[in-house]
């Protein structure tokens, strides 16, 4: 019976990473047999007959069909959305990418917002060219299995370590493909063929468009061939998704040369040398012994293109891994004659041949280190940590947007005012139309009067309900920063000193500043901008469409409208900006106080004083931003106004050139406008996923520090705190987390009351250790602390610490006077019992040269 029950996406886009994806597929299921699976996603006819369910056929896709630049964006566009949607829609535990990398990666950063764990399958070649992908793996790839052992070298020297090498598809199970009881004589005979002519093996290509650019040179070469080899025969492997009859009718019927489409393996297998397009097909050769020409043509700008960003050198794969294994004819170079005196002397050099045949040797090892027996499906299988959906944590990005129930009804109004402001768009370009044509038609002034009075009105609602939007999204955002520093904060008392020594301040300060900003950038601008511009694109789409279908069809683009400066405007917030990056700084410094004098805090129980203090500065911290989105807000419907009355002025000017007697057509200028204002909203949707992905991931990082557990608990039921004061440590033993190495190993030591002990030993040695037991600062492993008999996890933490003073080998002074550093923790201390601690402490001399102290 199954155990776990797990949804698996996957992504295969062209022929060979739908058979690649098939096979992998088929080993988790066999690594992973106490799992029950629900494979779901894109891919072919291999896919499916592995069972899984295919919401996406590559094979109709363009990029399966040949270089079609219509069809690939259109068709693999329409892919990618219902890609997207199935996993909105599954939400799969994980998502395996195979190949086709420009699909993929867009398809792992659409992943990455709903927290869907992404393996990637036979990576693209980074190496090759295109290294600043490497950023989009760092961001978006949890895990990469590479099939090239250089790969894995590749991403680590580039920064990227959740890398491994599985090995070559073609490292082990040729077995399983070629028949060992099958003869080459068993293999040619059926097809007319004589076993003991010189036979060569022809790959075309897998598309369309190389087929019928190749098809031409090769058969040149072929009739060369022929010429000077009268018994020569060749086969032509045919992929799956080309046509026999195309490639027979750019053939011609020649009864020498023969097809095949049921297994290019075995037509590898059995040939004496190989005519072979650069690609995949060149290990296959490689790992069954083929001699073969590498050759590949394509369009010049294609050529250009590759010449001047792929940084390779040679562009078979073989050669790839060992330079110089066999002749490459790129482009202008795969010429008949070339193509044709290179397999001649593959056929017949015996010397060049063996060479050939002992660097294939050595590739086989290469892609095979350690001569593993499973496949590199297996070692792929066993690489990928399947994890059932129960055993996930909480989504983030779920646990992000409840925080804005606590704002609801000023949510709730901000989304009406967008509804407003998204619709009067659509409503704009109608009302000129009825206007100038109703002027044009009727020559009516008061008509031609009444339009800019309408059109005022409808700016003051579009400048108020875009003034109110943006105002209170931003209000409410600053208040979520507010609320998750102020989370933020008292967690962090809460957390013990042993978090801290395995967390930087850096990092954690990054938590209050640069992290809280991107999600208030995704619940807030992000969720406006998708809400309110989806509506101004709906609204005047359907306008355009209404007006003029024909031009909604052909119009792509409309030119930006221009922006007036507002100087006034932006010197205030220049200003509002400027005090609000100097109070991130105090309270910037106020947080490292927190982690840097923890101790001190927790020891003197000034927790609750410690949050009072951050709370106050935060607020007037939100209050300085919350003034400078004010203005901001006012800026954008003050420039509309002003466009407005521009427009308004263009109008009076041209309505009486109509009434004069020059003709114009409303409906076109309708139109126009639609167009016109629809580019400002799709400017600002097309920006809306990278700052949800930013959001996502600092969301993540937050609920990394809310989530944790502090390693100290006090017991439900304290027991009193006891009048003996006598100490013992009884076996106690003690490790820190994620080491292998003991601090302290039965340590039994007893000290009474009054009685004075020092703890000498060598730095490192676990002095400092054994007092942080005390407070419990820190638990043992093993044994017991006990205070009168009592353990110390028994006792109340706060009256632990009561009893407890100490001085840090590390001093730690509170940003505040000096006063208040020696008072801390003793709200009730006098100006004299101050002054008589810094007299015991021979630091009154000193402190009374200082000011303000």
């Amino acid at each position: 019976m199954p155990i776990a029950s797990v949804k698996v996406a996957i992504s295969a886009g062209e022929l060979s990473g739908d058979q690649h994806a098939a096979k992998l597929v088929k080993a988790i299921r066999l690594q992973n047999d106490h799992t029950e699976f629900q494979f779901i996603g894109m891919g072919g006819r291999s896919l499916a007959a592995e069972g899984v369910s295919i919401s996406v056929d590559s094979e109709k896709s363009g990029a399966i069909n040949g270089f079609n630049l219509f069809k690939i964006f259109s068709s693999g566009l329409f892919s990618l959305l219902r890609m997207c949607l199935l996993i909105y829609r599954e939400k799969p535990d994980l998502l395996i990418l195979v190949d086709y990398p420009d699909f993929n990666l867009r398809l792992a950063k659409f992943a990455k917002l709903f927290g869907i764990k992404t393996i990637f399958f036979i990576p693209p070649k980074l190496w090759a060219w295109r290294k600043s992908r490497i950023k989009l793996f760092k961001q978006y790839i949890d895990q990469t299995l590479t099939i090239f052992p250089f790969e894995t070298e590749f991403f680590q020297a580039n920064g990227y370590d959740n890398v491994s090498f599985v090995g070559h598809p073609f490292t082990s199970q040729l077995e399983d493909i070629i028949d060992p009881n099958k003869t080459r004589e068993a293999f040619l005979r059926p097809m007319g063929l004589v076993p003991s002519y010189p036979t060569i093996a022809v790959f075309p290509g897998s598309r369309k468009s190389e087929v019928k650019r190749h098809c031409r040179t090769i058969m040149s070469a072929l009739k060369k061939l022929k010429t000077e080899v009268p018994e020569l025969q060749a086969i032509i492997a045919i992929a799956p998704s080309i046509k026999p009859a195309m490639v027979k009718k750019l053939t011609g019927n020649v009864d020498w040369i023969k097809f095949n489409q049921n297994n290019s393996l075995e037509v590898l297998n059995y040939c004496d040398a190989g005519i072979l397009k650069s690609g995949t097909c060149n290990l296959e050769a490689a790992y069954l012994n083929l001699p073969f020409v590498c050759f590949y043509q394509t369009s010049r700008l294609t050529a250009w293109l590759v010449r001047k960003y792929v940084e390779l050198k040679e562009y078979s794969l073989v050669n790839i891994i060992k330079p110089n294994t066999i002749k490459e004819f790129i482009q202008e170079d795969a010429t008949a004659e070339n193509i044709a005196a290179e397999t001649m002397k593959l056929i017949y050099d015996s010397k060049a041949r063996q060479q050939v045949l002992e660097d294939f040797s050595q590739i086989r090892t290469d892609l095979n280190p350690n001569k593993q027996k499973s496949s590199a499906y297996v070692e792929a299988a066993k690489a990928i940590d399947i994890q059932p959906r129960n055993e996930r944590k909480p989504k983030a990005i779920r646990r992000l947007f409840s925080t804005l129930k606590t704002y609801r009804k000023e949510f709730t109004l901000a989304i009406i005012a967008m509804v407003i402001f998204g619709a009067t768009d659509g409503a704009l370009p109608f009302i000129i139309k009825e206007f100038l044509d109703g002027v044009f038609s009727s020559q009516n002034k008061s008509m031609l009067y009444a339009l800019p009075a309408i059109l005022i009105v409808l700016a003051l609602v579009r400048a108020f309900s875009g003034f109110y939007q943006e105002f209170m999204m931003a209000k409410i955002g600053h208040n979520i920063v507010k609320d998750f520093r102020n989370k933020l904060h008292n967690h962090l008392l809460v957390l013990n000193p042993d978090y801290y020594s395995q967390n930087s301040s850096g990092n954690l300060l990054a938590r209050f500043t640069s992290d809280v900003l991107l999600v208030r950038n995704f619940l807030t601008s992000s969720t406006a901008a998708i809400i309110r511009d989806s509506i101004r694109v709906i609204a005047l789409l359907g306008a355009a469409i209404y007006l003029d279908p024909t031009l909604a069809m052909i119009a792509f683009v409309a030119l930006p409208i221009g922006i007036f400066p507002v100087y006034n405007f932006g010197r205030r917030i220049r200003k509002l900006s400027k005090k609000g990056q100097q109070e991130i700084g105090s309270i910037s410094a106020f947080i490292q106080e927190t982690v840097s004098g923890n101790r001190v805090i927790k020891l003197f129980n000034q927790e609750q004083s410690e949050q009072d203090k951050f709370e106050e500065n935060n607020s007037n911290l939100t209050k300085t931003f919350v003034k400078s989105e004010k203005i901001s807000a006012l800026s954008n419907p003050v420039n509309e106004l002003l466009a407005v009355m521009a427009i308004c002025g263009v109008v009076l000017y041209g309505g009486h050139s109509v009434i004069n007697g020059t003709r114009t057509q409303g409906d076109f200028i309708a139109f126009l406008l639609a167009v016109f204002l629809m580019y400002d909203p799709f400017k600002k949707l097309s920006k809306v996923y990278h700052h949800m992905q930013q959001g996502a991931s600092g969301a993540e990082r937050i609920y990394e520090v809310l989530d944790q557990e502090p390693s100290i608990k006090e017991v439900a039921e304290p027991k009193p705190f006891p009048s003996d004061y006598t100490i013992r440590f009884n076996d106690v033993n003690f490790a820190y987390p994620n080491s292998n190495a003991v601090v302290l190993e039965n340590i039994n030591l007893t000290v009474k009351p009054n009685q004075k002990l020092a703890l000498v030993g060598f730095s490192g040695s676990g002095k400092s250790t054994l007092v942080d037991l005390l407070p419990r600062f820190i638990d043992p492993i093993a044994g017991t602390v006990t205070i009168g008999g009592i353990d110390l996890k028994d006792l109340r933490l706060k009256e632990i610490r009561e009893q407890i003073a100490m001085v840090n080998q590390s001093t730690f002074l509170f940003n505040d006077t000096v006063y208040n550093n020696i008072a801390y923790g003793m709200s009730n201390a006098s100006r004299e019992d101050v002054s008589s601690a810094a007299k015991a402490a021979n630091a009154d001399t000193f402190i009374k040269q200082l000011s303000n102290s």
